[in-house]
């Protein structure tokens, strides 16, 4: 689920999430040289930079363009429920009574 937002001046955000490591990294692509760096990576609850430089182009871009920052939440939906998908086993009944209907969900952790 790697994407990628074309900005100006031919430049990209890309946006890969690693199920593995429930990690976030998102990468600046010059698309004419074809170089490619890393702006921040979200890991264990908040952003981190190898740069202070970097960080602070990875904000600016979230302020300009609001497309990179629908994406970044989505992806960070596709992880989050990727965890409880592998953890959790979903048992859900309907009930129709009185006409009203309620939906029962119960959750059992498995590991």
């Amino acid at each position: 689920m790697i994407k990628t937002i074309a900005i100006k001046d031919n430049y990209a955000v890309q946006i890969v999430p690693d199920s593995w490591d429930k990690n976030i990294k998102v990468y600046l692509v010059d698309e004419v040289n074809d170089i490619q760096t890393t702006l921040a990576t979200w890991q264990d609850g908040r952003w981190i930079s190898d740069s202070c430089m970097n960080l602070n182009k990875f904000f600016e871009i979230i302020n300009m363009y609001p497309k990179v920052k629908k994406y970044l939440k989505q992806t960070y939906q596709y992880l989050e429920a990727n965890v409880y998908e592998a953890n959790l086993k979903v048992w859900s009944k309907t009930f129709n009574c009185f006409k009203r209907r309620v939906k029962i969900k119960i959750y059992k952790a498995l590991k």
